[in-house]
């Protein structure tokens, strides 16, 4: 991600502010398709799943150029807060509806 820190310390308090700075970065998938269906919840398994875009390092860019400068992620994440899995894609352009709720 451009800008953040190479310590990791600091990761937290620059993943705060990039998301205060940025408002249209992130959301939530809100269809079952893609989120923990009903069944899966009563039974104690819901997740949430986290969209998040954003634009690359210039050192991430030159080791791939022509994939493109920005990336995007879904992570799921439990009702506790840990990620599970994550998967991901670089773009060439921001996504239109990138920071839309589903």
């Amino acid at each position: 991600m451009a800008g953040a820190p190479k310590d990791p310390s600091l990761r937290d308090k620059f993943a705060t502010e990039f998301v205060a700075a940025h408002p249209q970065c992130c959301s939530i998938v809100k269809s079952e398709a893609l989120g923990s269906s009903l069944l899966a919840d009563l039974f104690g398994f819901k997740y949430f799943l986290v969209r998040v875009v954003y634009a690359l390092s210039n050192e991430q860019i030159e080791q791939a150029p022509s994939d493109g400068n920005f990336y995007e992620v879904y992570v799921e994440v439990s009702s506790c807060g840990t990620a599970m899995h994550t998967h991901g894609q670089r773009l060439k352009e921001w996504p239109q509806d990138a920071g839309r709720l589903y």
